[in-house]
């Protein structure tokens, strides 16, 4: 993630990464989207600089490929344990017939 402003809509994940006013405007119809265009050259360089640090802060906090990994693991490591609960329970299960 390069760290600029991010113009989207609330659709999907968007919103995730995209915060309104903070690191990105949000745009849900045509008419909010040529309202934005319209006002990127009147932003000061001092707020499109701060939006710009945003971005890449919500990036490196939340979205780095070590924090996938990371995400990877734990959901593969919750799946294991609770294969594993799951067999001890069917074996004590099946242990008192």
């Amino acid at each position: 993630m390069c760290g600029c402003p991010i113009i989207c809509n609330d659709v999907g994940g968007n919103l995730e990464i995209a915060h309104d006013g903070e690191n990105a405007f949000i745009a849900n119809s045509w008419n909010e989207l040529v309202c934005v265009l319209n006002s990127l050259l009147d932003i000061p360089k001092d707020d499109y600089m701060a939006m710009c640090a945003k971005s890449r802060e919500i990036y490196l906090s939340r979205f780095t490929f070590d924090m996938f990994k990371q995400k990877i693991f734990r959901t593969v490591l919750n799946f294991i344990v609770s294969y594993y609960e799951i067999l001890i329970s069917a074996n004590n299960i099946i242990s008192v017939f």
